[in-house]
């Protein structure tokens, strides 16, 4: 096939998990994805997409973003073995909710040290502009620099596409865990009249390998 490979589509999807208020089992989704692009242009383009088909529908939103290398980094930063990371910022995403204590008691329970909950909560009560500066002038660890220059390149998209008042960057949003490797990004509405967000999506570019049995990468977004 020739790349990129650029698709949409719109129609009745299924999800597992609970089902709640504004979370149905069944659902019409709109799906947009491409395939064979590693340029973060890809995510440029989609937040503009977004953006358009909003304004279209007369709501106005806003992209809060981040990328899952950055985050990654930051919990390996804080002396977390890695193979509880997945389950760490599981609870790491509940911060809104439950707030730092709710956080910090469930890390205790997952058997995560005090010294490791107190580093990671010195990362994330930093001001995102703040930490990406820290970060950036002490990149501790090879997840922390890939997710930094991603985000770097991604941001200078933003600012050329004129996107800068529509994004919001979150350095310890979470998605997708077993999804998404970069990029990921969830879309709200400015007066948050309607908490759970509206939209999402992210960069994923093992799938496709993984469903072909192979080790060859494809990049995609979607």
């Amino acid at each position: 096939m020739r790349m990129p490979f650029k698709r949409y589509e719109i129609g009745k999807v299924f999800r597992d998990g609970p089902v709640k208020t504004g979370r149905n089992r069944e659902f019409t989704q709109c799906d947009v994805d491409v395939v064979g692009v590693s340029s973060m242009i890809a995510e440029a383009e989609y937040f503009a997409i977004t953006m358009d088909v909003f304004n279209i529908l007369g709501l106005p939103v806003y992209i809060s973003y981040n990328n899952r290398k950055l985050l990654s980094g930051i919990v390996e930063a804080s002396s977390i073995d890695s193979h509880k990371a997945g389950t760490v910022i599981l609870s790491i995403d509940k911060l809104e909710k439950i707030g730092k204590e709710g956080v910090s008691r469930e890390l205790e329970e997952k058997g995560i040290d005090e010294d490791s909950v107190i580093k990671l909560f010195n990362y994330m009560e930093m001001e995102p502009k703040e930490l990406l500066r820290y970060l950036s002038q002490n990149p501790i660890n090879k997840s922390i620099k890939e997710g930094l220059d991603e985000l770097n390149e991604l941001n200078s998209f933003i600012e050329a596409a004129q996107l800068s008042e529509n994004v919001k960057l979150s350095p310890f949003l979470a998605r997708g865990l077993e999804i998404y490797t970069g990029t990921i990004w969830e879309v709200f509405l400015k007066d948050g009249s309607i908490t759970s967000s509206l939209g999402g999506g992210g960069r994923y570019d093992k799938i496709i390998g993984g469903f072909l049995e192979s080790d060859n990468e494809y990049p995609a977004v979607g």
